[in-house]
């Protein structure tokens, strides 16, 4: 998680993109990050709020960023957005994850898809190839299973990985041409 922080903010000054930073002694890129991945658990999507000086077409955003981010880092999308602004985390609906065995592995998939079927918050699809979809309103999905199962790991045949992020609907009807406020993936 600190190394991604790092890494985007250098690509930012890099990119000389027109980042807001704080008032004071030290001044800091006003950026926020989505909340932390538990150790193991890999990441496809992972949301940005930033703020700029000036307002800037996302398409622009994206074309000068992405050729400064380290390799392995891509923005898809960016969009402007309109107050009142909302923390990520509050404005985050669910996170999808995938489970995946590339060798058998305890507990089974259908036990976990079992186990995990019967919490609040969570939806869990049929087993797929090896592949297990969770959709959870909680981001803590890997200390969930760990509580369930206590012998519960990631290795090299077993990943979880975060493949998305939905957002509640009322964010998309505040998005506007002229913020300064963008929220990048």
């Amino acid at each position: 998680h600190l190394e991604m922080i790092t890494a985007i903010s250098r690509a930012l000054r890099r990119a000389r993109l027109p980042v807001a930073y704080t008032r004071g002694m030290h001044p800091h890129q006003k950026l926020s990050f989505g909340p932390a991945l538990s150790v193991g658990v890999t990441s496809l999507c992972e949301l940005i709020d930033m703020e700029l000086e000036e307002s800037m077409d996302p398409s622009e955003l994206i074309s000068r960023l992405n050729p400064e981010l380290e390799r392995g880092f891509s923005i898809y999308t960016a969009a402007l957005l309109a107050p009142p602004y909302r923390s990520i985390q509050a404005g985050t609906a669910a996170t999808v994850y995938e489970l995946t065995d590339s060798a058998p592995n305890e507990p089974a998939l259908e036990r976990v898809r079992d186990e995990l079927g019967k919490l609040d918050g969570v939806t869990v699809g049929e087993p797929d190839n090896k592949t297990l979809r969770i959709q959870t309103v909680n981001p803590g999905i890997l200390g969930r299973l760990k509580k369930i199962f206590p012998d519960f790991r990631l290795t090299e045949s077993r990943k979880l990985v975060k493949t998305g992020i939905l957002m509640k609907s009322d964010n998309e009807s505040r998005t506007q041409k002229k913020s300064r406020k963008t929220a990048v993936c």
